[in-house]
């Protein structure tokens, strides 16, 4: 067992389970047995699984929105496509979370507007675009869904390996093409 068991070890811990495995592999006993604890701790710093679940998924879309935003700020190019780009990149290294939003969708798509709005103002839209705002947020969020299910399909096959850069690129246009195709 862990010398201190405290709300942030356990959330450190829950969202490496939701990376590797996906929200619904979340529960008080796989967190228990990850953190090499019994489960007391997590009932003294959580109510439920629940809460648990609600905190690791708005500590993980808070750092992945951060990241995001470092990509749009950094881009000379199309910021929508360095979104893109930076998503597929980001949820490759977390399949677990690709399945949650794919599997969770009614679940996280608060959490995926959230983070959208926050990321909008890196596009650098006028205050008086709100239409757009609005518009732009619809595109981001069925890039985050659209992006999920792609990499889900790839970890299913087991084809991870071929997704070179070039092979992301192809993926972001299919995506890109989908999305707007839904507008």
């Amino acid at each position: 067992m862990q010398g201190t068991v405290d709300r942030e070890f356990l959330l450190n811990i829950s969202s490496n389970l939701l990376f590797s495995e996906g929200l619904n592999s979340l529960t008080i006993r796989t967190l228990a047995k990850e953190a090499k604890c019994s489960p007391q701790p997590i009932y003294s710093n959580f109510e439920n699984i629940e809460e648990v679940k609600n905190n690791t998924l708005t500590m993980i879309f808070k750092d992945l929105g951060m990241k995001l935003g470092q990509a749009l700020k950094t881009t000379e190019t199309d910021k929508l496509w360095a979104f893109h780009v930076a998503l597929f990149k980001s949820l490759l290294q977390a399949p677990g979370l690709a399945l949650t939003i794919v599997s969770n969708y009614e679940q996280v798509a608060y959490q995926i507007r959230k983070t959208n709005n926050e990321l909008i103002r890196d596009f650098n839209l006028k205050e008086q675009e709100y239409g757009r705002k609005i518009v732009l947020n619809d595109v981001l969020t069925k890039g985050w869904l659209l992006t999920s299910q792609q990499i889900h399909n790839f970890y299913q096959l087991k084809l991870t390996r071929q997704l070179t850069d070039a092979a992301i690129d192809n993926c972001v246009q299919q995506i890109m093409t989908t999305e707007f195709a839904f507008i």
